[in-house]
């Protein structure tokens, strides 16, 4: 579905357009898959002491459970890992 929102016309907020103030811009198909690494990489980061092993566990499993439910526009690739392994 993704793919599908990338590559068509209608704009489709931070897959083929840009993000708050830029949610109006249109990214050139050339750029998408830097656009996806850059969102991601935006959410990645982080302040302070690390949380315990068990907080961490208890995220990714909430995590997992939300992309679980097939909603989210992930899939695994053919080969069998995800899209940034």
């Amino acid at each position: 579905m993704v793919e599908r929102l990338a590559a068509g016309e209608a704009p489709a907020y931070a897959i083929n357009t840009g993000v708050g103030l830029l949610a109006d811009t249109r990214v050139p198909a050339e750029d998408l898959e830097k656009l996806q690494r850059n969102v991601v990489r935006s959410h990645a980061c982080g302040v302070g002491e690390p949380l315990p092993r068990e907080a961490v566990r208890a995220m990714m499993l909430i995590r997992a459970n939300v992309l679980a439910m097939g909603v989210s526009g992930i899939r695994l690739r053919s080969r069998g890992g995800c899209a940034g392994c």
